[in-house]
């Protein structure tokens, strides 16, 4: 009997099967009086081998409940409609395996199958007209108003992706039905706060994660680059070179128990499939036919503006939420409250003068959680959520963690405790645009340096700094002047008579340093 399991090296020969096995299906079905596409049979043993255990030959219930119910609702971008046969196509395919003695002896009994394929066609035409499970390229697909993409050729597709990216961001947005918007109700103000120099700001930015991973991709993806396989994906020789080169936390071999499991595909590599996902939106990386290429003109875009790179790389994460992004195919709404509070969590580090722990972070998102209505949720769940949530922001240079302390948990993998969390220059600056683009007003001071007697004195009087936070910002204005007598005669001078100084001083909160003048 010809071989019906590949593993990951094992592509050419599983695609020399695929199409074996797909034309007799056809063949097979012309005796049969029935109306089904033998290609969806194709996209069922693609399946298989890319994201299950490339064992053509073994099939039970939860095969088919992945491929009908999650998959092709994320995947396939076509109206109900017109894929309302797939699950008849697969029950058929099972019967066609069987009767061809192609079905293992670990397989599911062939009856079980079929009934199990067919009592899914509700759930799954339920799940294929849900905007909620879309993948993002099938939310972007319905925004341009193609129910079907394998209808239309390269140029036309590319011409439509182009229409796309044209449009205004609020439209991109509201596309993949994962924009990041705030509150407009009883939105706070938030300030007054000091941002780095323009210098500090550049070199953040330039040191980031993202850039630095980026740069790599387009290094080793650098013209010609690195042939795709016949359904566009990385090779493993190119996914496990890369995984190494990024130093993600994808193994290509797990031992469990007395067994080596492999992966048999690169978008098993989760961890590098968002950073090579994440590198084509932002404009890195592209593909050119078959082949992943580094673009060459982002490492000039680079050099020359870091921080607007930083920035195209955040907003790419925004448009779709971080977790969003790197779990496309979950649907918890727990991971969209997350990425939906990615503004409120920048805003909290704004406001701090240092570091924030993380413990209490957790504790106060805990506590949103809660008040958004979300069930009460195992609290390693939530923690390892978050904390994946501040890793992707720190990837993406936003935020920057000291002191994480990790345990083994009890259902494999580890739970964070202890360490801080703080905002980059970088982070500052771009955490000023996002809030603002939610509606937040943010507050910012000159820098010390560049703040007369004039600014000072009008920060006492405008309501936005309670008194002792506006003699912190005397303080700090008087520490860098060159005469601080000469200072304060003419910061005295710039306050007046005003009511808020006698009331400063009478409330006894004057720095003692500066009570004596």
């Amino acid at each position: 009997m010809s071989k019906m399991t590949f593993g990951p090296e094992d592509e050419e020969a599983f695609e020399a099967r695929r199409v074996e096995l797909v034309s007799d299906f056809a063949g097979w079905l012309e005796q049969l009086p029935v109306v089904v596409d033998p290609d969806d049979f194709a996209l069922l043993l693609d399946w298989k081998w890319g994201y299950s255990d490339g064992r053509l030959d073994r099939w039970n219930g939860a095969d088919l409940s992945d491929f009908l119910l999650s998959w092709c609702p994320r995947k396939l971008s076509a109206p109900p409609e017109q894929v309302c046969a797939i699950p008849s196509t697969v029950a058929l395919a099972m019967s066609f395996l069987a009767e061809r003695g192609l079905q293992g002896a670990d397989s599911a009994p062939i009856e079980e199958l079929t009934e199990h394929a067919v009592g899914l066609q509700s759930v799954f035409m339920e799940k294929m007209s849900d905007p909620a499970n879309f993948g993002m390229g099938k939310s972007v697909f319905a925004q341009l108003g193609i129910d079907d993409p394998a209808s239309f050729g390269p140029d036309e597709l590319q011409k439509a992706m182009d229409e796309f990216n044209a449009l205004p961001e609020d439209l991109r947005r509201a596309a993949t039905d994962s924009a990041i918007r705030a509150s407009s109700q009883s939105l706070p103000t938030i300030g007054p706060i000091q941002l780095p120099g323009e210098d500090v700001i550049r070199a953040s930015a330039d040191a980031s994660v993202v850039l630095e991973g980026f740069a790599k991709l387009t290094q080793y993806l650098a013209a010609p680059g690195k042939q795709l396989t016949a359904i566009g994906n990385l090779k493993i020789a190119d996914a496990r070179n890369l995984a190494g080169l990024l130093q993600t936390s994808d193994q290509y071999e797990a031992e469990i128990g007395d067994r080596v499991y492999r992966k048999r595909s690169a978008t098993q590599f989760v961890d590098l499939d968002h950073w090579q996902w994440w590198a084509r939106e932002a404009g890195a990386i592209r593909q050119k036919g078959n082949k992943l290429v580094g673009v060459k003109a982002w490492q000039q875009r680079r050099r020359k503006d870091p921080v607007g790179e930083v920035r195209r790389a955040f907003n790419v994460l925004t448009q779709f939420g971080p977790l969003g992004s790197y779990w496309p195919h979950l649907q918890d709404t727990f991971h969209r409250v997350l990425d939906q509070s990615v503004g409120p969590l920048l805003g909290r580090l704004l406001q701090e003068p240092g570091p924030v722990e993380y413990d209490e972070l957790l504790e106060s998102w805990t506590e949103l959680m809660a008040t958004a209505g979300e069930p009460e949720l195992y609290p390693a769940m939530l923690n390892h959520a978050f904390d994946q949530l501040l890793q992707l922001l720190e990837r993406a240079g936003l935020v920057a963690q000291d002191g994480s302390v990790y345990t083994p948990s009890r259902y494999g993998g580890a739970n964070r405790s202890g360490g801080a969390v703080r905002l980059t220059p970088v982070g500052a600056v771009i955490a000023v645009d996002l809030l603002e683009e939610q509606g937040i007003t943010v507050q910012i001071l000159p820098r010390f340096e560049e703040m007369t007697a004039s600014d000072v004195a009008a920060q006492a009087g405008s309501g936005d700094l309670d008194p002792a936070k506006w003699w912190g910002v005397a303080t700090n204005w008087l520490d860098v002047q060159p005469d601080p007598a000469a200072a304060v005669g003419d910061l005295i001078e710039k306050l007046g008579n005003r009511s808020l100084l006698m009331l400063i001083l009478a409330l006894g909160v004057a720095p003692e340093s500066q009570r004596r003048h």
